[in-house]
């Protein structure tokens, strides 16, 4: 996005927050500029794109320091790391491999290159 495309559905309609942090909606639905988040202090290399086409938004952080805190965090506390989509080794233990769909176990296993459905 901050090619001024959106990757979502190509509009050219992309702005740029000219104010560090996040967006959000307050309770009487007025977007908001969020700059007074929990732990470190924001940086002004925080910023948020967003499609008014679409409504996508991405936001990026360019603050070397910030990153390596998030890469550091306890897994499932305030980060999660995203697992791409892949055949993965079955987590049940039922099967060789179960589909991750990027998001969640999905019920397609395989068994020496055989592909089935199982329901986890």
């Amino acid at each position: 996005m901050n090619s001024g495309r959106c990757p979502k559905c190509s509009s050219t309609e992309v702005y740029r927050s000219q104010h560090p942090g996040g967006i959000w909606n307050d309770e009487a639905r007025l977007l908001k500029v969020w700059t007074d988040a929990p732990g470190p202090a924001l940086t002004e290399d925080w910023h948020t794109c967003v499609c008014t086409a679409c409504g996508y938004c991405e936001f990026y952080l360019n603050d070397a320091a910030a990153l390596q805190d998030i890469a550091g965090a306890p897994p499932g506390r305030l980060w999660s790391k995203i697992i791409p989509a892949a055949w993965l080794a079955d987590p049940s233990g039922r099967h060789e491999l179960r589909y991750w769909d990027g998001s969640r176990w999905t019920s397609s296993v395989s068994d020496g290159g055989e592909q089935t459905e199982d329901p986890l």
